[in-house]
C-alpha cells in the first residue's frame, strides 16, 4: 500500500497573527475596543470630510472637531474626554493592526489565506523576535486566538450558548496544556465569565 503523503505544517493565519500582535505590543495590544467605548463613540459623534481635519480645536460655541470628527461642545467636559480617550484607543488599535499586517505582507505571506506554512512563520517570527516566549502564558490569549480559530473554521454552531462554549473551550484548554501549547488552564466559569470583557462574546463581535 502507497504512503499517504503528509500533511502540510500549517498554522491558523489567525493565530499567526496574534502572536505577532503580542510580540509586538505586549500588554498594549488592542485586540478590540471595550464596550463603553464602543457605545460612546457610536452615540456621541459623526464624520467630517478630510479638508476637516484640524488638531483639536474650538471651532465655535457648539462643535469641537477632533482629529475629522465633530463634537457638540455642549457634552460634558468629563464626556468629552471620555470621548478622546476612546478616539485615541480607536485610532491606536488601527494603527497596531495595520502594523501586523505589515509584517506578514513584507515577509511575503498571503493574507488572504486561513493558513500560512508554519515552518516559515516560525523562522520569520524567531528572526524578528528572538526573545519572544515559545509557550502561550495567558489564557485570553490562548482562548482569543482558539475561539477565533473556531469561528474561521465553521465549529460554532448558530445559536451556540455562552456556558456551552466555555465547557468546550476549557476542554480544548486542557488538550492544549498537556500538548505543552499554554502553560495552564482555566475553569469554564472564569471563561464564561470573561467572554465578554475580552470582546468575545456574542460572537457576532468577534472580528
Amino acid at each position: 500500500m502507497p504512503a499517504q503523503p503528509s500533511k502540510p505544517n500549517t498554522i491558523p493565519l489567525i493565530e499567526a497573527k496574534e502572536r505577532v500582535a503580542h510580540a509586538l505590543y505586549a500588554d498594549d495590544w488592542i485586540d478590540h475596543l471595550k464596550q463603553r467605548e464602543e457605545w460612546v463613540l457610536k452615540h456621541y459623534r459623526r464624520y467630517l470630510p478630510q479638508h476637516l481635519r484640524p488638531q483639536p480645536k474650538l471651532t465655535g460655541d457648539r462643535i469641537y472637531v477632533y482629529r475629522g470628527w465633530e463634537i457638540s461642545a455642549t457634552l460634558a467636559p468629563s464626556l468629552r474626554e471620555e470621548l478622546f480617550h476612546a478616539l485615541d484607543r480607536q485610532e491606536w488599535m488601527i494603527e497596531q493592526y495595520e502594523k501586523v499586517e505589515q509584517w506578514f505582507d513584507d515577509r511575503g505571506f498571503d493574507s488572504e489565506a486561513n493558513k500560512i506554512d508554519r515552518d516559515r512563520f516560525e523562522s520569520a517570527f524567531a528572526k524578528s523576535f528572538p526573545n519572544a516566549a515559545p509557550k502561550v502564558n495567558s489564557a485570553k490569549v490562548w482562548i482569543t486566538v482558539d475561539i477565533k480559530n473556531m469561528k474561521a473554521e465553521g465549529e460554532l454552531p448558530e445559536g451556540i450558548r455562552i456556558t456551552t462554549l466555555a465547557k468546550a473551550l476549557e476542554k480544548r484548554m486542557a488538550a492544549a496544556v498537556k500538548a505543552g501549547h499554554i502553560s495552564h488552564r482555566v475553569t469554564w466559569q472564569h471563561i464564561k465569565n470573561e467572554l465578554p470583557s475580552w470582546g468575545l462574546w456574542p460572537l457576532s463581535k468577534i472580528k
